[in-house]
């Protein structure tokens, strides 16, 4: 199983796990609030199963990062994503390719569970209808507030399930 934090890990090794993969908040897709780098070692030195880390890594560098802070294995996969044995369509490839650092994004922090993709229209979406929740929340007065919080809410929610459905979370 994939751990966000040492309690998991700890509860996962009493269930029986052969193994955990510790993931930081580097990866993509759904994350937790730790890096790779405090993560994978605190995991390391709770459990006594194998520990397999993961989130940011690309390259080697990466990966020897992960294999000093005690995991025995290393997880790679938006790295995949763009090799050419993927099937990923190209356009998502090329998106990836052409990525910076600072071009993704963590949506759902406020509903939900938080998402790291790469910045697009519909992470755009659903990051401004959190923001519009929160406004709603701390502006709340009367039934018309109400409605508009229903409304954003019912928005989240359909914004979540499309994009909880997309082959587009990185």
């Amino acid at each position: 199983p994939v751990v966000p934090s040492v309690a998991l890990a700890k509860r996962m090794e009493k269930l029986g796990a052969d193994a955990v993969i510790a993931e930081g908040m580097e990866a993509g897709g759904h994350i937790g609030k730790l890096t790779t780098m405090t993560l994978v070692r605190q995991v390391v030195e709770a459990v006594s199963i194998p520990v397999i880390g993961a989130g940011g890594v690309a390259d080697g560098a990466g990966a020897a990062a992960v294999f000093m802070l005690g995991a025995e294995a290393v997880q790679v996969g938006t790295r995949f994503v763009v090799a050419k044995e993927s099937n990923a369509h190209q356009n998502f490839k090329n998106k990836i390719l052409k990525a910076k650092d600072i071009d993704t994004v963590v949506s759902a922090s406020v509903v939900g569970h938080p998402v790291r993709a790469i910045k697009n229209k519909l992470a755009s979406a659903y990051n401004q209808a959190e923001k519009d929740f929160l406004a709603s929340i701390f502006s709340f007065q009367g039934t018309s507030a109400i409605l508009r919080m229903a409304s954003t809410i019912e928005m989240l929610y359909s914004v979540r399930l499309a994009f909880r459905g997309s082959s587009h979370s990185v």
